[in-house]
């Protein structure tokens, strides 16, 4: 019910009627790196060199919220013990995801909606 409630309020405008400005506002606070030279597939950079993108994010360290986590992308790995180069504290998990996915941004508008999530950052790694 609360994730319900939640969706409302994302996504509903006074009337009921869905606002797609509201939803682009909610993604643009929590998804802290620039979506819009990510291709259809989830690639990005030059032809000969083309990458997925690399993100992390935190959740509170709990089976019901990873759950809900890899039903929505079942491929985000967890590693409970570390901060990552976010920082989350010890009672989340580090949660790691990437856009080698047709459907990786739906998987990241619905992460963002989730109220446990404030912020996505993008990793590069070395």
């Amino acid at each position: 019910m609360c994730g319900l409630v939640l969706c409302a309020a994302l996504s509903c405008g006074k009337n009921g009627n869905t606002s797609k400005e509201q939803d682009t506002n909610a993604w643009q606070e929590k998804v802290a790196f620039d979506l819009s030279q990510i291709r259809p597939d989830g690639l990005t950079g030059p032809p000969d060199g083309l990458v997925s993108v690399s993100y992390e994010f935190c959740i509170p360290k709990s089976a019901e919220f990873l759950n809900v986590v890899l039903s929505i992308d079942s491929t985000i790995k967890t590693q409970p013990e570390s901060p990552g180069r976010i920082g989350c504290g010890k009672t989340q998990y580090l949660c790691m995801g990437d856009t080698h996915n047709p459907r990786w941004k739906e998987i990241l508008r619905q992460i963002a909606s989730l109220e446990y999530v404030d912020r996505i950052e993008r990793v590069y790694f070395e």
